[in-house]
């Protein structure tokens, strides 16, 4: 049910990230056979320079090294960019190997599924027909089967933001291995990409500054704060291990791309600090005044040298592009405070907004150098997709995602309001059940607003971005009508309103 955007296509959509992401499992595994082991995305050029670095060019200059654009990881001349996880990597080509990436699918609607189910079982409903209506209506009307269709680590940041709600906030029957799987799930989002460790971090401490008032069951908040706390660890334990590897093989640590300088350029005042500032604020994104960038997307990827910057510039300006990132911010910050502090909440709330599906289509299928990182095998089944052919119905899509968004919100509002109509009405209190959908709302709202301010005002705003997780905003919606609904058919599972929900009886 939840793949079935994969199965319409004829194969699951591609980001140019996945190809990031699959090669950064395939070469070292490429090398460690000695090069027994090899796959359509197995880079001969990229091995060869490995193995014998002479082999590698020779210390252009900066005309014939910007003659061309670079890749973003380039292995060749032993630039390695961080910021995506080989964990999430290794597991995407395992993927592949096994499948084809249907495995990958498979798992995340699997895994969705099984955390509505739970999601449900947690409010205290068990019956089928529920779920089944409830699964049917998010692969319908919200994004979230697209996402379970898209080979990035998208899918995992609101499974894991609904998790960790589940775990902190649940009133009713949950055993040990739903708690360890849930917990599971957390610790899988953070090793998947680093946004999602500043999602989870923030609702972990939204979840710690709640419990701190007696509002979410005790033993419910310990775990699930703990869980929090050993997901974030673990992750952070990842990326200096991965760092570590990286230096030990080529011989300096992964470099990040400059995603403030782009984004503050992109913004205005990055740009007019530069032609303000340069050249006697000695910063390397002096040398390309020439070019400023419309946008941080173009800064940074664009292969057009009228505008592009990141992908010219030469392996020792890239390094220290990325070295000046923090301070150049900080010197924008520092001489325009006013002017990118209302630039980053606009754009802020620009991402909050913005989830339409246009990315369901390849934008460039008719161009030769369309998608060139793609094994020709591979692309050539990405060009006969609907995807590739630019059939799916992005603006119907994007109406009825927006729509569901909307009637979502509206019934959280309405349910606000009687919520705290019913406050004052000891005839008609709120149940566990409902107390408990409020928790996950006040926590998914931090995760929300995370993901908005880390997409817009430190990134460049994308649709994907907010639309992997704003499938939560109906689905949180729906369980609040569905607890309502289960507080007139189940009395037994009401709360006591004079009790403070810490004292609630423990989830076994």
């Amino acid at each position: 049910m939840m793949a079935w955007p994969a199965i319409v296509n004829g194969q699951p959509f591609f980001f140019p990230d996945t190809t990031t992401y699959v090669r950064s499992a395939d070469f070292p595994i490429h090398l460690a056979s000695g090069g027994r082991i090899s796959t359509v995305w197995t880079r001969s050029e990229d091995a060869a320079a490995h193995r014998s670095p002479t082999a590698r060019p020779a210390s252009p200059t900066a005309d014939q090294d910007a003659a061309a654009p670079k890749r973003g990881n380039d292995l060749s001349s032993g630039f390695i960019m961080g910021g995506r996880s080989p964990y999430f990597g290794f597991g995407l080509y395992l993927t592949y190997l096994l499948s084809n990436f249907w495995l990958f699918v498979a798992i995340g609607s699997i895994l969705s599924l099984w955390l509505v189910r739970l999601a449900l079982r947690a409010i205290g409903i068990e019956d089928d027909r529920t779920f089944l209506l409830t699964a049917a209506l998010l692969a319908l009307l919200t994004p979230l089967p697209f996402y379970t269709s898209y080979l990035l680590a998208d899918i995992f940041a609101g499974l894991g933001m609904l998790a960790l709600a589940v775990l902190a906030a649940s009133r009713g029957p949950m055993g040990r291995r739903d708690r360890l799987v849930l917990a599971g799930l957390v610790i899988l989002c953070t090793m998947s990409h680093p946004t999602h460790v500043l999602i989870i971090l923030a609702m972990t401490v939204t979840a710690a500054i709640i419990a701190a008032f007696r509002l979410l069951p005790r033993a419910n908040a310990r775990f699930a704060l703990g869980t929090g706390a050993v997901a974030v660890a673990l992750a952070v334990a990842g990326t200096m291990l991965t760092n570590f590897a990286i230096e030990r093989t080529f011989g300096h640590p992964p470099h990040m791309a400059p995603l403030l300088t782009a984004r503050f350029i992109g913004d205005g005042p990055g740009a007019r600090y530069i032609r303000e500032y340069c050249p006697g604020a000695d910063f390397t994104v002096c040398r390309f005044a020439d070019r400023i960038a419309p946008t941080s997307g173009a800064f940074l990827w664009s292969t057009d040298k009228r505008d592009g910057v990141f992908l010219f510039a030469t392996d020792a300006e890239r390094k220290a592009l990325s070295a000046e990132d923090i301070p150049f911010a900080l010197a924008v910050l520092k001489a325009y405070p006013i002017e990118q502090a209302g630039m980053i909440v606009k754009n802020s709330l620009l991402q909050a907004a913005m989830f339409d599906d246009r990315w369901l289509n390849y934008s460039c299928k008719a161009e030769a150098r369309c998608w060139r990182t793609v094994p020709e095998p591979i692309r050539q089944r990405m060009a006969a997709s609907p995807a590739g052919r630019g059939l799916w119905p992005t603006r119907t899509l994007s109406i009825i995602h927006y729509g569901t968004v909307g009637i979502a919100l509206l019934t959280m509002a309405a349910a606000g309001i009687a919520a705290l109509r019913r406050r004052r009405d000891e005839r008609d209190p709120l149940t566990a059940g409902e107390r408990a959908v409020w928790a996950w709302i006040a926590l998914i709202a931090v995760g929300l607003a995370v993901n908005a301010f880390l997409g817009g005002a430190l990134s460049d705003p994308q649709s994907r971005y907010q639309g992997r997780v704003i499938w939560l905003v109906p689905f949180t919606a729906w369980m609040l009508v569905m607890a309502r609904r289960q507080s007139r058919s189940a009395p037994a599972f009401q709360a006591v309103p004079a009790t403070p929900l810490a004292e609630a009886s423990p989830v076994a």
